[in-house]
């Protein structure tokens, strides 16, 4: 039978559905793989996206450095154009620093001219604009020449700053500084002083005194006698100018007084002045002196020991007697019942080492019966000589091994021994460097502190006013802190 038309119809549609029914047969055999597909092109894109961000950040990044890059570069170049005029030669380069140089050393001038000017016009004298400008430098006045002394780094230092003390409204030493310190007030006394109400003075804040125990008595000699010291001296030196040296720190030392800041001479300070004072307690006076006088002398040897006058000159110097201060035993005795802490000092006037020997166990002899009841050091007092005195005759080694001597043998006595003198005395009579191991008492009366060097007591008057004693008196200050 043929077929009808509508059959063929038919029959291709039913091929097509079964085609169509056989892929959607395959698609839902294997859903995984589309996902698979699907998820993979997005990870794709997505990293693709990134990569074109970080390209385009970098592409960012560096056209910004370029451009900064350029700028910086034109402005050198701006900067060179517009500067050109500052580019030289090296001769121009050497002119340039010959007249920066000339014109700094104007300047200085100016300005040092306008300090001398300023400093006079204010009344202030010479010899203080000296120190100013000479500041690693002692400079001393003697008549009418000024000495300089270079200041020795190797030592200690004291630490005061004129700033920090002032006398109070009865003119006692009162300390202003930031730091920790304490000052107890102090006098020292000699059969010159007279009566002393002991009770009174210590009721008027004083704490300690220091009590003259005596000196030796010595006799003027002649010119020709010091001249031909100074002779021997010299030729001992070997150089005949060592004479007018040793003659020179003399005068210095005995015209200090003429200096116009106030530094007295160490005969007119220390004359009736106490020793250097050491501390109020014993464990401060034991850490800082030596013990041993052996040591004391070995470690205090580092300049010379000097050699000491001949012979023939010595015989010629009458020994003086070693006298006791009038005032030395009713001053130890009436201050000590009084309970008042006492020292004492010894004026130091040997011609030689055996004599200082002598004279400190002649200080140990009148101390003996105190020895329990000193609470303070005994000092050694330095004085300048007299032009006329035998003293004279000393060289600064002279004097420096003198001091060890006498210090060395109160130290075997078993006192504790400070040195004291003032700014001449210590500067051009004595070796500083020896006398490192030892505390100092320094006299002073010029709240501007120019002495550099380490100390612990301060005589700072001589004409104090104290209640429980007749007109005037010395003042000292111990410092603490």
């Amino acid at each position: 039978m043929p077929e009808m038309p509508g059959c063929r119809s038919c029959s291709a549609s039913r091929a097509r559905c079964q085609t169509m029914n056989g892929k959607d047969k395959n698609i839902r055999k294997n859903p995984n793989k589309s996902r698979a597909i699907y998820f993979f092109n997005i990870i794709f894109m997505c990293l693709l996206t990134l990569a074109s961000i970080g390209v385009t950040a970098y592409l960012f990044m560096h056209s910004r450095q370029v451009s900064q890059e350029l700028q910086r570069t034109a402005n050198e170049v701006t900067a060179l154009e517009t500067e050109r005029k500052s580019l030289y030669t090296a001769e121009q380069l050497q002119a340039q620093v010959e007249n920066a140089g000339k014109k700094s050393a104007a300047e200085e001038r100016t300005q040092l001219l306008n300090q001398i000017q300023t400093t006079l016009e204010s009344g202030g004298s010479t010899t203080a604009l000296l120190r100013q400008l000479y500041q690693d430098e002692l400079v001393l006045l003697s008549s009418g020449k000024y000495s300089f002394y270079p200041i020795l780094n190797s030592l200690r230092k004291n630490t005061y700053k004129s700033s920090d003390y002032q006398l109070d409204s009865a003119g006692r030493l009162e300390y202003l500084g930031s730091e920790s310190q304490r000052v107890i007030q102090g006098i020292d006394v000699s059969e010159e002083t007279g009566a002393i109400d002991w009770e009174l003075v210590q009721n008027d804040g004083i704490s300690f005194a220091m009590i003259r125990i005596g000196t030796r008595h010595v006799e003027p000699v002649s010119a020709e006698l010091l001249s031909a010291a100074a002779d021997a001296a010299a030729e001992n030196e070997g150089d005949t100018s060592g004479s007018g040296q040793e003659t020179d720190a003399i005068e210095a030392a005995a015209a200090a007084g003429e200096d116009s800041t106030g530094e007295n001479t160490a005969a007119e300070s220390a004359a009736d002045t106490g020793s250097e004072a050491a501390s109020d307690t014993t464990e401060n006076a034991e850490e800082t002196n030596v013990s041993d006088p052996a040591a004391a002398e070995t470690e205090g040897t580092e300049g010379s020991e000097g050699e000491e006058l001949p012979e023939s000159i010595l015989a010629e110097v009458e020994t003086g007697d070693l006298l006791e201060d009038a005032s030395f035993k009713t001053y130890m005795d009436d201050a000590i019942t009084s309970g008042m802490e006492v020292g004492a000092y010894f004026e130091l006037a040997a011609m030689t080492s055996m004599q200082a020997q002598e004279e400190a166990q002649f200080a140990a002899q009148l101390l003996e019966p105190y020895k329990s009841n000193l609470t303070y050091p005994v000092a050694v007092v330095l004085k300048v000589p007299e032009k006329d005195s035998p003293l004279a005759m000393l060289s600064s080694a002279n004097w420096t091994t003198n001091t060890i001597a006498f210090v060395s043998q109160l130290q075997q006595e078993g006192y504790k021994v400070i040195v004291c003198g003032d700014l001449s005395m210590f500067v051009t009579l004595t070796d500083l460097s020896r006398l490192e191991p030892y505390e100092k008492w320094y006299a002073g009366y010029d709240l501007n502190v120019y002495f550099p060097y380490a100390f612990r007591m301060w005589q700072y008057s001589v004409n104090g006013k104290v209640q429980g004693i007749e007109g005037d008196v010395h003042l000292d200050a111990v410092l603490e802190g």
